[in-house]
């Protein structure tokens, strides 16, 4: 492997904290348009098609019939980034640097006999992109900061579930991860000294498990834990003179708490609160071979996401959903980067269901998100500062058919 100079291993320390920033990327809690609707609140307790196994497996023990689910959500993000000034000098604004996601979702539940159910899920739990213009990449050393990044993670689950009694089921399930990124770092004006390209992908495993307890058929508590896990990115990247050949990363474990109540004959209300545990997210480290080429440090904190909603009955056809949430930003202040414009966000959700026949449904949601404006205060040592303000709105909307056999 050949060796860094100083001055290359100073712009390293820098240049990664933003280029490998995209593997933690946002959480994608957007699982099902049924969810999406009330805000996500209350998905570890409420079992009303089979896209509840991704939150919690011990669902599946309170379906009595095969179901299926199959959805899209599309999040469409308008990140801008204003009052921009590099080492002093000012730039124009950057607008819209965020790419529209589509996250698709794919579930199956098969009771097996009273006791013990079995299902299946495709669905993500994380996904972003960014992309700053050449324009602005090529302004002194600013694509350092901002160049591309996108990355995109897919989970297939294999889960089974067991009614221990009238209150209270369990379930567990085994997760394939694959992960696919695609960066890109560059700055002319020093002759390709720092610039960094890194596409790889990679396949990692975790677990995950729940519980439910039912006290009557009104009111019940649902509680859910997903592991982290380490995914190990090959690929083919060059940083300097140096050719990258993987990088391995922490993704965080999350756990959620959850409640559901009917209060009355057409309405219910529910909740939840979910813990993420980016603390794990301490360090990137990119590989040449078998050899560690640079390991960038992180200062991430474990976050939290708070959520209400109800839904009610309008009749046998309709039902009608909304949600509120807060979403807790794991990045802390001076840990902030254009290329994660990450913030404190408030959710505020609505959707419907319509019942198509017997056996089957369609539920639509809607979701506006209402991001902080955030300064951010970014330098590379001996070389350049970079600060502006950042502020991310979205929209996410979803369709999901459910189906009963």
């Amino acid at each position: 492997m050949k060796k860094l100079t100083p001055i290359t291993l100073a712009i390293a320390t820098a240049v990664m904290g933003t280029s490998t920033a995209y593997a933690a990327g946002f959480q994608t809690t957007t699982h099902s348009a049924t969810g999406m609707g009330r805000a996500n609140a209350g998905e570890a307790a409420i079992a009303d098609n089979a896209a509840a196994l991704i939150r919690n497996p011990a669902l599946m023990a309170m379906f009595k019939e095969t179901q299926f689910s199959g959805g899209l959500n599309i999040v469409d993000p308008k990140t801008n980034l204003t009052n921009i000034n590099h080492s002093g000098q000012p730039l124009p604004d950057q607008t819209n640097i965020t790419a529209v996601t589509p996250v698709p979702n794919v579930a199956w539940v098969m009771p097996i006999n009273d006791s013990w159910a079995i299902g299946a899920a495709a669905f993500s739990n994380f996904a972003t992109g960014s992309e700053y213009s050449k324009d602005f990449n090529n302004m002194g050393v600013a694509g350092l900061f901002g160049g591309k990044t996108q990355v995109t993670t897919a989970n297939l689950n294999f889960s089974a579930s067991y009614r221990i009694n009238e209150q209270l089921s369990l379930g567990a399930g085994i997760n394939a991860i694959y992960g696919v990124g695609d960066f890109m770092r560059t700055a002319p004006a020093l002759g390709g000294l720092a610039d960094v390209n890194f596409q790889g992908d990679g396949v990692t495993f975790g677990w995950d498990v729940g519980a439910v307890y039912e006290i009557n058929a009104d009111h019940r508590f649902g509680v859910s834990y997903r592991s982290g896990a380490t995914i190990e990115a090959k690929g083919n990247g060059t940083f300097s003179v140096v050719e990258l050949s993987s990088l391995k990363l922490n993704l965080p474990a999350m756990a959620e708490f959850s409640g559901f109540h009917q209060v009355a004959d057409k309405w219910a209300v529910h909740y939840s609160a979910q813990w993420t545990g980016w603390s794990a997210f301490d360090a990137v480290n990119f590989f040449a071979g078998d050899d560690l080429a640079y390991a960038k440090q992180y200062g991430w904190e474990d976050s939290y996401r708070a959520a209400l909603g109800t839904t009610y009955s309008l009749n046998q056809d309709w039902t009608l959903r909304a949600g509120l949430a807060y979403d807790k930003s794991p990045v802390p202040d001076s840990k902030r980067s254009i290329s994660i414009p990450d913030s404190n966000r408030v959710w505020y959700s609505a959707g419907f269901g319509y019942k198509l026949n017997e056996k089957s449904n369609l539920d639509f949601g809607i979701t506006w998100i209402d991001g902080e404006a955030t300064q951010i205060n970014e330098a590379i040592p001996d070389l350049a500062t970079m600060s502006g303000i950042t502020q991310t709105d979205a929209l996410i909307y979803g369709l999901q058919y459910n189906r009963s056999f």
